[in-house]
């Protein structure tokens, strides 16, 4: 299953880690840490930003910061 389908399933998943150093401190600046729930609520219009609810607060992430996020 492809990762946007996986998460599209609105299925709650956990944040395993971070693939790169740059978006772990861009994500942890803004207090998402591994360990943290991640749900997907909806895709942003124009360009591919994503509206997600982690640990219950809701953030729009751009497609690089997300691709960026290794959850299971």
């Amino acid at each position: 299953m492809s990762r946007l389908k996986s998460i599209f399933q609105q299925q709650p998943k956990t944040i395993l880690s971070f693939k790169s150093d740059t978006i772990a401190a861009r994500l942890m600046a803004m207090g998402i840490l591994p360990g943290a729930t991640i749900q997907y609520i909806r895709k942003a219009p124009l360009r591919g930003a994503f509206y997600l609810k982690i640990n219950g607060q809701c953030f729009a992430l751009r497609k690089e910061e997300y691709n960026g996020i290794e959850f299971g």
